[in-house]
Protein backbone atom coordinates (compact mmCIF):
# COMPACT_ATOMS: atom_id res chain seq x y z
CA UNK A 1 0.00 0.00 0.00
CA UNK A 2 1.16 3.48 -0.63
CA UNK A 3 0.98 5.67 2.47
CA UNK A 4 0.34 9.09 2.67
CA UNK A 5 1.03 11.22 5.70
CA UNK A 6 -0.99 14.93 5.69
CA UNK A 7 -1.24 17.45 9.16
CA UNK A 8 -4.46 19.54 9.83
CA UNK A 9 -8.05 19.73 10.47
CA UNK A 10 -8.88 21.52 7.54
CA UNK A 11 -9.73 20.19 4.02
CA UNK A 12 -6.79 18.73 2.96
CA UNK A 13 -5.28 18.34 -0.81
CA UNK A 14 -5.60 14.38 -0.09
CA UNK A 15 -4.35 11.96 -3.17
CA UNK A 16 -6.83 9.87 -4.57
CA UNK A 17 -6.52 6.40 -1.95
CA UNK A 18 -9.48 3.85 -0.70
CA UNK A 19 -8.85 4.63 3.13
CA UNK A 20 -8.43 7.51 5.03
CA UNK A 21 -7.47 7.22 8.88
CA UNK A 22 -7.81 10.38 11.08
CA UNK A 23 -5.73 10.40 14.08
CA UNK A 24 -6.20 12.60 16.86
CA UNK A 25 -4.43 11.37 20.20
CA UNK A 26 -4.76 14.07 22.89
CA UNK A 27 -7.42 13.29 23.27
CA UNK A 28 -10.61 12.53 21.20
CA UNK A 29 -10.21 9.52 20.05
CA UNK A 30 -8.71 8.04 22.90
CA UNK A 31 -11.82 9.45 24.83
CA UNK A 32 -13.93 7.14 21.86
CA UNK A 33 -11.76 4.45 21.99
CA UNK A 34 -12.79 4.76 26.18
CA UNK A 35 -16.47 5.14 25.07
CA UNK A 36 -16.61 2.24 23.11
CA UNK A 37 -14.58 -0.29 25.58
CA UNK A 38 -17.26 0.55 27.98
CA UNK A 39 -20.38 -0.20 25.88
CA UNK A 40 -21.33 2.92 24.22
CA UNK A 41 -23.06 1.82 20.73
CA UNK A 42 -22.46 4.26 18.68
CA UNK A 43 -21.01 8.01 18.46
CA UNK A 44 -22.25 11.32 15.95
CA UNK A 45 -20.04 13.08 14.98
CA UNK A 46 -20.72 16.81 14.51
CA UNK A 47 -18.25 20.19 13.95
CA UNK A 48 -19.97 22.42 15.85
CA UNK A 49 -21.47 22.73 19.79
CA UNK A 50 -25.10 24.39 17.84
CA UNK A 51 -25.48 20.83 15.94
CA UNK A 52 -24.61 19.11 19.16
CA UNK A 53 -27.42 20.70 21.21
CA UNK A 54 -29.79 20.62 18.09
CA UNK A 55 -29.62 16.76 18.39
CA UNK A 56 -29.97 16.54 21.49
CA UNK A 57 -33.33 18.27 21.15
CA UNK A 58 -35.02 16.19 18.85
CA UNK A 59 -33.42 12.95 20.38
CA UNK A 60 -33.42 13.82 24.61
CA UNK A 61 -31.55 10.31 25.26
CA UNK A 62 -28.69 11.42 23.30
CA UNK A 63 -25.08 12.07 25.03
CA UNK A 64 -23.37 15.37 24.53
CA UNK A 65 -19.25 14.84 24.45
CA UNK A 66 -16.49 17.04 23.57
CA UNK A 67 -14.36 20.32 23.75
CA UNK A 68 -13.89 23.49 22.46
CA UNK A 69 -10.74 24.81 22.25
CA UNK A 70 -10.01 22.09 24.77
CA UNK A 71 -12.30 23.43 27.08
CA UNK A 72 -15.30 21.61 28.78
CA UNK A 73 -18.26 22.85 27.05
CA UNK A 74 -21.72 24.15 29.79
CA UNK A 75 -24.48 21.92 28.80
CA UNK A 76 -22.24 18.76 27.44
CA UNK A 77 -22.39 15.73 29.26
CA UNK A 78 -19.12 14.79 29.15
CA UNK A 79 -15.78 16.66 28.32
CA UNK A 80 -12.98 15.45 26.35
CA UNK A 81 -11.19 13.90 29.46
CA UNK A 82 -10.57 9.84 28.57
CA UNK A 83 -9.79 9.48 32.44
CA UNK A 84 -12.61 10.41 33.68
CA UNK A 85 -14.96 9.46 31.01
CA UNK A 86 -12.60 5.81 32.30
CA UNK A 87 -14.01 6.64 36.12
CA UNK A 88 -17.28 7.82 35.53
CA UNK A 89 -20.35 5.85 37.23
CA UNK A 90 -22.83 6.69 34.42
CA UNK A 91 -23.65 3.56 32.26
CA UNK A 92 -22.95 4.63 28.90
CA UNK A 93 -23.90 0.45 27.91
CA UNK A 94 -25.96 0.81 24.46
CA UNK A 95 -26.05 4.88 24.53
CA UNK A 96 -25.63 6.77 21.37
CA UNK A 97 -22.86 9.88 22.06
CA UNK A 98 -22.89 13.32 20.24
CA UNK A 99 -19.44 14.10 19.96
CA UNK A 100 -17.75 17.41 19.29
CA UNK A 101 -13.57 18.20 19.06
CA UNK A 102 -11.67 21.35 17.90
CA UNK A 103 -9.21 18.93 15.40
CA UNK A 104 -10.16 15.29 15.43
CA UNK A 105 -13.92 15.63 14.85
CA UNK A 106 -13.48 18.40 12.50
CA UNK A 107 -10.81 17.01 10.35
CA UNK A 108 -12.83 13.89 9.46
CA UNK A 109 -15.88 16.26 8.51
CA UNK A 110 -13.99 18.48 6.22
CA UNK A 111 -11.77 14.91 4.73
CA UNK A 112 -14.49 12.31 5.16
CA UNK A 113 -14.19 9.46 2.31
CA UNK A 114 -17.01 7.15 1.52
CA UNK A 115 -14.99 4.54 0.80
CA UNK A 116 -13.37 3.88 3.88
CA UNK A 117 -13.08 6.25 7.06
CA UNK A 118 -11.26 5.26 10.76
CA UNK A 119 -10.39 7.17 13.14
CA UNK A 120 -7.86 6.37 16.13
CA UNK A 121 -5.49 7.52 18.52
CA UNK A 122 -2.23 5.68 19.64
CA UNK A 123 -4.10 3.60 21.97
CA UNK A 124 -5.75 2.13 18.40
CA UNK A 125 -3.36 2.57 16.28
CA UNK A 126 -1.56 -1.09 16.10
CA UNK A 127 -5.29 -3.10 15.93
CA UNK A 128 -6.27 0.30 13.29
CA UNK A 129 -3.06 -0.45 11.18
CA UNK A 130 -3.33 -4.15 11.50
CA UNK A 131 -7.19 -4.00 10.36
CA UNK A 132 -6.15 -2.34 7.22
CA UNK A 133 -3.48 -4.83 6.28
CA UNK A 134 -5.40 -7.99 6.75
CA UNK A 135 -8.56 -7.08 6.23
CA UNK A 136 -8.83 -4.10 2.87
CA UNK A 137 -7.83 -4.29 -0.53
CA UNK A 138 -6.23 -0.93 -0.83
CA UNK A 139 -3.57 0.39 -3.02
CA UNK A 140 -3.16 3.91 -0.96
CA UNK A 141 -4.15 4.91 2.50
CA UNK A 142 -4.10 8.48 3.69
CA UNK A 143 -3.32 9.20 7.24
CA UNK A 144 -4.08 12.90 8.79
CA UNK A 145 -2.42 14.06 11.83
CA UNK A 146 -5.31 16.56 12.71
CA UNK A 147 -3.16 18.68 15.18
CA UNK A 148 -1.82 21.37 12.86
CA UNK A 149 1.12 21.78 14.75
CA UNK A 150 2.51 19.82 17.54
CA UNK A 151 3.70 16.35 17.10
CA UNK A 152 1.31 13.78 18.63
CA UNK A 153 -0.61 12.83 15.85
CA UNK A 154 2.15 13.38 13.75
CA UNK A 155 4.39 10.72 15.65
CA UNK A 156 1.28 8.42 15.85
CA UNK A 157 1.10 8.69 11.77
CA UNK A 158 4.26 7.92 11.77
CA UNK A 159 3.98 4.93 13.43
CA UNK A 160 0.66 3.76 11.63
CA UNK A 161 2.91 4.23 8.23
CA UNK A 162 5.66 1.86 9.66
CA UNK A 163 3.47 -0.44 10.80
CA UNK A 164 1.38 -0.70 7.39
CA UNK A 165 4.80 -0.75 5.45
CA UNK A 166 6.19 -3.83 7.44
CA UNK A 167 8.80 -0.90 7.79
CA UNK A 168 9.50 -2.21 12.04
CA UNK A 169 8.33 0.22 14.70
CA UNK A 170 9.17 0.67 18.01
CA UNK A 171 6.19 1.84 20.04
CA UNK A 172 8.01 3.37 23.03
CA UNK A 173 9.84 5.47 20.90
CA UNK A 174 6.41 7.12 19.61
CA UNK A 175 4.74 7.02 23.23
CA UNK A 176 7.46 9.29 24.29
CA UNK A 177 7.10 11.46 21.59
CA UNK A 178 3.40 12.09 22.59
CA UNK A 179 4.64 12.58 26.49
CA UNK A 180 7.11 15.10 25.28
CA UNK A 181 4.71 16.92 22.42
CA UNK A 182 3.56 20.61 23.32
CA UNK A 183 -0.05 19.67 23.44
CA UNK A 184 1.05 17.36 26.07
CA UNK A 185 2.55 19.75 28.39
CA UNK A 186 -0.07 21.40 30.21
CA UNK A 187 -1.46 18.21 31.42
CA UNK A 188 1.15 18.45 33.50
CA UNK A 189 0.53 21.37 35.57
CA UNK A 190 -1.52 20.18 38.01
CA UNK A 191 -4.47 21.77 36.35
CA UNK A 192 -8.47 20.46 37.64
CA UNK A 193 -9.05 20.50 33.83
CA UNK A 194 -5.83 19.29 31.94
CA UNK A 195 -5.24 15.80 33.84
CA UNK A 196 -1.59 14.14 33.95
CA UNK A 197 -3.79 10.73 33.85
CA UNK A 198 -5.49 11.60 30.63
CA UNK A 199 -2.03 11.54 28.93
CA UNK A 200 -1.12 8.56 30.43
CA UNK A 201 -4.02 6.64 28.53
CA UNK A 202 -3.11 8.70 25.49
CA UNK A 203 0.40 7.12 25.35
CA UNK A 204 -0.66 3.67 26.00
CA UNK A 205 -1.34 1.14 23.61
CA UNK A 206 -3.92 -1.53 23.89
CA UNK A 207 -2.85 -4.83 22.52
CA UNK A 208 -6.08 -6.91 23.76
CA UNK A 209 -9.30 -6.75 22.82
CA UNK A 210 -8.66 -5.65 19.35
CA UNK A 211 -11.18 -3.11 17.40
CA UNK A 212 -11.13 -0.29 14.97
CA UNK A 213 -13.77 2.70 15.07
CA UNK A 214 -15.18 3.74 11.15
CA UNK A 215 -17.00 6.12 10.54
CA UNK A 216 -19.85 6.28 7.72
CA UNK A 217 -22.53 8.62 6.88
CA UNK A 218 -25.66 8.03 7.84
CA UNK A 219 -28.64 10.26 5.90
CA UNK A 220 -26.48 13.36 6.67
CA UNK A 221 -24.56 12.81 9.76
CA UNK A 222 -20.99 10.76 10.23
CA UNK A 223 -21.90 8.45 12.52
CA UNK A 224 -18.75 6.20 13.97
CA UNK A 225 -18.85 2.58 14.97
CA UNK A 226 -16.83 -0.48 16.73
CA UNK A 227 -15.81 -3.41 14.91
CA UNK A 228 -13.96 -6.61 16.60
CA UNK A 229 -12.23 -8.49 14.58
Amino acid sequence: MNVSIYQGNETLPLVAAEVTVVIDVIRAFTTSEVAFSKGVDKILMVKDTTKAFDLREGHPELLLMGEVDAHPIPGFDFDNSPWRLHQSDIDITGKTLVQRTTNGVKAVVNNFNPRYTFVTGFSNALSTAVFIKEHISASGVNLIASHPSSDEDMACAEYMKALIEDEGANANDFAQRILDSSAAQKFFNGSDIFLSEDIALCAEEKVNNLFVMEVNRVDETLVMTKTEY
